[in-house]
């Protein structure tokens, strides 16, 4: 017993191999353990970190793509609408020319007149047109001011204001095919007899119908005839300036109201009554005065029919708007100018056509002829760009639930097929 204590005493005092050689292997396990997690740590978080950086540029591409969608870029800025045409179509929608200020010449002579056309674009175009710009980049919207209302007052303000807005530009365009014929019968074929309402009609409906295929091509093809219709427009003015810069006497600018009262208007302003207590103040009546002023300088708010994502850019909206500012601005003030400097006319002598009458007096009789033709083709742009811009609040008023979902239909030009057909047949209807 003692020689087998003593023997296992001398193996704990000398360690026996096996013992050692099985404390190496578990040391060498160990270290191949921790080895290994080592290694399999890193290689986790290799891992974790690829899936970050794919987790994070897939964000970023998905991001980008949806700010700025790669695939479709190319196409959709295709449909964008330039600053430049959008400016001519608000043009159009807001004025169209100076025709229509001779009744604010008539009211109020020379002077006041100038002063009304210089200051009331600051009074009231130009806040209207910044309000225009500043709700359609909140609200980007082609509803327009429906949407602007449907956010302060409610859904029913909303609707309201959509189905007035839509009424009024409907009935507006059904008056330009009318008042084109009538203008091309009075000028060029004055002589003979009206037309009976059958061949009337026909060539009313023949008009509308062929104007609404412009508006059914597209906002870019509605601009590029704008903008060819503009140049027919403003030219003529622009010769009739450079014709009477050494005929125009300042003086003239300065002329006040004549004595007395004016009795006849193109309209019934005088023979209206209401709650304002003074038909003329220094001469000047200002019923038909003030109420021309405003009626030249109202539509700017149009362009919020032009303001959604798919149609322009807030940059694109600023720079056209204001454009149009300018282009409605100058094309007022400057013909007025002209033709009240270089000419004689009387004050009750401004009457529809003045500008064709001074055409002829400046410069001669095929300025005068121009200036006519100007006037017509003005109606014509008048109709397809106020036809367009309603079509666009109609597949609005349809994206809300507001009208059945038929009126969200696009034609191949991306065009609203059934807000284009709607406004035809109303036209049709309302044609005399």
């Amino acid at each position: 017993m003692s020689g087998g204590l003593e023997d296992i005493e001398q193996q704990n005092q000398l360690g026996s191999p096996l013992l050692a050689e099985q404390a190496s292997s578990f040391d060498r396990y160990d270290v191949a353990q921790t080895t290994e997690s080592h290694h399999a740590a890193k290689t986790t978080d290799s891992i974790l970190n690829s899936l970050v950086d794919s987790a994070t540029v897939t964000s970023t591409i998905v991001t980008e793509d949806y700010d700025h969608p790669s695939s479709n870029q190319g196409d959709h800025d295709k449909k964008k609408i330039s600053w430049v045409l959008l400016s001519v179509i608000l043009f159009f929608n807001a004025s169209g020319g100076p025709f229509g200020v001779e009744p604010s010449v008539k009211a109020a002579g020379n002077l006041f007149t100038i002063i009304g056309f210089a200051v009331m674009p600051i009074l009231w175009a130009l806040p209207e047109a910044y309000m225009t710009y500043e709700l359609s980049s909140i609200y980007p919207d082609n509803s327009g001011g429906m949407r602007w209302v449907q956010e302060a007052f409610g859904e029913k303000a909303g609707l309201i204001t959509g189905y007035l807005g839509y009424v009024a530009g409907v009935t507006t365009s059904a008056s330009f095919p009318v008042l084109f014929v009538t203008y091309v019968h009075e000028q060029y074929f004055s002589h003979l007899s009206e037309l009976n309402w059958l061949y009337r009609y026909l060539s009313l409906a023949s008009l509308a119908i062929a104007l609404m295929l412009v508006s059914f091509r597209g906002l870019q093809v509605v601009g590029r005839v704008s903008v060819a219709i503009f140049l027919i427009t403003v030219t003529p003015f622009l010769l009739m300036l450079i014709f009477a810069i050494p005929k125009i006497d300042p003086s003239k600018w300065l002329e006040t109201p004549s004595p007395g009262q004016i009795e006849h208007f193109d309209d019934d302003a005088l023979e209206q009554t209401g709650w304002w207590p003074f038909a003329y103040i220094s001469g000047i009546s200002l019923r038909p005065f003030i109420n021309n002023l405003y009626w030249n300088f109202n539509g700017f708010d149009q362009g919020g029919h032009l303001s959604s994502e798919d149609t322009t850019t807030p940059d694109i909206l600023k720079k056209g708007i204001m454009g149009s500012f300018f282009l409605v601005s100058s094309a007022y003030l400057v013909p007025i100018l002209v033709a009240t400097g270089a000419t004689d006319f009387e004050q009750e002598n401004w009457n529809a056509g003045a500008f064709a009458t001074a055409g002829n007096e400046i410069a001669g009789r095929w300025l005068g002829n121009w200036i006519v033709v100007a006037a017509g083709c003005t109606l014509l742009a008048q109709f397809f760009t106020e036809c367009s811009l309603d079509s666009l609040q109609v597949l609005a008023m349809a994206d809300k639930g507001f009208l059945p979902s038929i009126f969200r239909t696009r034609s191949k030009y991306d065009t609203p097929t059934f807000g284009l057909l709607l406004a035809l047949i109303i036209i049709l209807l309302l044609l005399p």
